[in-house]
């Protein structure tokens, strides 16, 4: 395992075999403690590999801000937040490390707190008992009538249906507003002191906005796995938002000529 360098002027040892009896080593001592000490039955060997630890440790030095020489009380914080969270997230997008989906760890988490938690049978259960659970001390969070439970219900559905078949227009706010006026009637909680009814209507409008660009954006980025499969085995894909379909459809033909490019002899 030696070859004469014309550099050095001398024949030069490669190091791959050395690097591989230190491995087999180290592989040998984390086993005794693993299968002795945490009574372990297997080790998946294949999963110690550098792409994971490059994720991980990527995580690690850009959580909350971005730090690329995290200190001990910084590395302990985040890997504790990490080690939950970051098996919730998808890895390695668009990279070139090898995927990294785990997911072991919360199934583990939620079997232990499903064993804890005592089982309670839940029967008539009202929208508004978990606004009541919520509140604090201070108890600021109010709670909606009835009549405002039924207009959230009925603007929602068709908020996300008109967006993105008016995304296009100018003002798009203001048309949206004209069109729940027409077909759904807000006079009933209307006040002439504090015009509630533009007020919720308004509100509405704004929340429905954000949250929908907001998918469109992950969908694009490739953020989003469950729209995609969700478009996979839908039966009817008329009914689907065109407007998300081209965002996905656009995130794969990124992903595609990214491919080409990957693969192409240089």
């Amino acid at each position: 395992m030696r070859f004469f360098s014309l550099e050095k002027n001398c024949f030069v040892t490669v190091p791959s075999v050395k690097n591989l009896i230190h491995t087999v080593e180290g592989f040998i001592y984390l086993k005794s403690i693993l299968l002795s000490k945490f009574k372990l039955k297997f080790i998946l060997t294949r999963f110690f590999n550098q792409d994971p630890l490059e994720n991980f440790f990527s995580y690690i030095r850009s959580h909350n801000a971005r730090n690329v020489s995290p200190g001990v009380s910084h590395f302990i914080s985040s890997f504790k937040s990490l080690l939950i969270t970051n098996f919730m997230a998808y890895h390695s997008r668009f990279s070139n490390c090898e995927k990294d989906e785990s997911s072991q760890l919360l199934s583990f988490v939620a079997k232990k707190v499903d064993n804890i938690l005592k089982k309670v049978q839940m029967q008539n259960f009202s929208d508004t008992d978990f606004i009541e659970a919520r509140e604090y001390t201070r108890n600021l969070l109010k709670r909606p009538g009835g009549f405002v439970t039924f207009l959230v219900s009925e603007a929602v559905p068709r908020l996300y249906f008109l967006i993105p078949r008016l995304a296009h227009k100018r003002k798009i706010s203001l048309i949206l507003k004209q069109i729940l006026f027409k077909i759904i009637n807000f006079d009933p909680i209307n006040c002439r002191n504090h015009n509630l009814k533009n007020t919720l209507c308004d509100f509405l409008i704004k929340c429905a906005l954000h949250f929908w660009c907001e998918k469109v954006n992950k969908i694009a980025r490739g953020q989003d796995s469950k729209f995609a499969k969700y478009y996979k085995n839908c039966v009817n894909k008329n009914n689907i938002d065109p407007v998300k379909v081209r965002a996905l459809k656009k995130c794969e033909n990124k992903r595609k000529l990214k491919n080409v490019y990957k693969n192409k002899p240089s």
